[in-house]
């Protein structure tokens, strides 16, 4: 059963489970977007939240990584804005047993 959690640092994601330990499968995450000429993260979760985020002041690349592969989430290679397909068509891709 899916349910959703707010963690206190804003984010809002799809868990698998009402403990909410881990989010749900086919849950992607990537670096090296930009909204305005500012970093963000570019993620996507199978039945879930999509977007770009932004990071909040003490968050850096690293902690944001250190928090998103602890829930279950796992990193792509950096966006390339010369034509890197969206999180959604990469997601199958990367499934066991393809």
């Amino acid at each position: 059963m899916m349910v959703y959690r707010e963690f206190e640092n804003g984010w809002m994601l799809a868990m698998n489970d009402e403990a909410g330990k881990k989010v749900v499968p086919d849950s992607l995450f990537r670096f090296g977007r930009q909204f305005d000429g500012h970093p963000v993260v570019d993620f996507w979760q199978r039945d879930g939240a999509s977007g770009l985020r932004g990071f909040l002041p003490h968050e850096t690349e690293n902690s944001v990584r250190a928090f998103l592969l602890d829930l279950g989430f796992t990193e792509v290679r950096r966006y390339d804005p010369n034509g890197d397909p969206e999180l959604e068509t990469i997601a199958p891709m990367l499934r066991p047993g393809r």
